[in-house]
């Protein structure tokens, strides 16, 4: 088990923290970022159309479309709805619509969140009322083991910021932003392989980059706050953008010497979520069961 794994602590993208979103890196320098740049146009016309806001009281959070009638989002965003799903609306871009919430079906395997480790297992599927339009991309399943270093697209509604200000612009469920990363590390159930991916925030400083590998860039780095919870990472297979993971957690990395440690999301933290190669058996039969 490598350093950083036994020092981690995991500071969970719980339903309970303010609602944000993705950040991006420093709003000045030769590259410039602001929150405005990362927003994605949020309809039929964007690859990103099936990616969608998941509305719990006065919460967003974010999900994706894997089938007709199902998104997929983070276990802790909606697995203690399971008795009560009429209060999970779904709003999808592609429309716009509100969709209403039939069932919420956690894994079997999620029993709630812990702040002292990266939690596995943290995925729900919400079956909705009605079929989604045509127009609405369902994501085809990245089910085979991925890559350390392929570049993950990330993309997730809520608010903005960058890595020296935080959060700066407030969440919305019809405001959604894309950033990318790179799949550093990852995270193993002993005996079955990885389950959850790990990416650092790397910024222009090169001690930030704490996993290795090197930065995507101020334009490009981007990393997950507390209202991306059940958000997608991307990755292009082919001609095909496939859904590889869903977006979990955050974490605050041990620094290299003789840096301080940063708390999430500024440079040199960290965040990732749930590989889909391990959970695409129960995702598929989650939904053949419903037909």
């Amino acid at each position: 088990m490598s350093a950083w794994r036994c020092a981690v602590a995991a500071l969970f993208i719980s339903v309970s923290l303010p609602a944000s979103a993705i950040l991006g890196g420093l709003p000045d320098g030769d590259a410039p970022d602001s929150p405005e740049r990362r927003v994605d146009p949020d309809g039929c016309e964007s690859p990103w159309a099936g990616v969608v806001s998941v509305l719990i009281g006065n919460g967003v959070f974010s999900g994706v479309v894997v089938g007709d009638r199902w998104v997929l989002t983070a276990g802790h965003v909606a697995a203690g709805r399971r008795l009560s799903p009429g209060d999970v609306r779904v709003r999808v871009p592609c429309g716009p619509l509100t969709e209403g919430v039939l069932e919420v079906v956690p894994h079997p395997g999620f029993a709630g969140y812990k702040s002292d480790r990266i939690t596995l297992d943290d995925l729900t599927l919400l079956r909705l009322r009605e079929p989604l339009p045509e127009a609405v991309p369902r994501y085809p399943l990245f089910d085979r083991p991925p890559a350390r270093g392929i570049v993950l697209t990330l993309v997730g509604y809520g608010g903005g910021g960058n890595s020296r200000d935080g959060v700066t612009v407030g969440a919305r469920a019809d405001t959604k932003r894309v950033g990318e990363n790179v799949l550093d590390d990852w995270v193993s159930r002993p005996g079955q392989g990885p389950a959850a991916y790990v990416w650092d925030f790397d910024g222009p400083d090169p001690a930030s980059s704490l996993l290795g590998g090197p930065s995507l860039g101020n334009r490009r780095e981007a990393t997950v706050a507390s209202g991306d919870s059940g958000s997608p990472a991307f990755v292009r297979d082919g001609e095909h953008w496939s859904l590889v993971g869903i977006n979990t957690f955050q974490i605050q990395l041990p620094a290299k010497p003789p840096k301080i440690s940063v708390p999430p999301p500024h440079f040199g933290s960290g965040g990732g979520g749930m590989l889909i190669a391990p959970y695409a058996a129960w995702i598929r039969s989650v939904i053949d069961a419903a037909r």
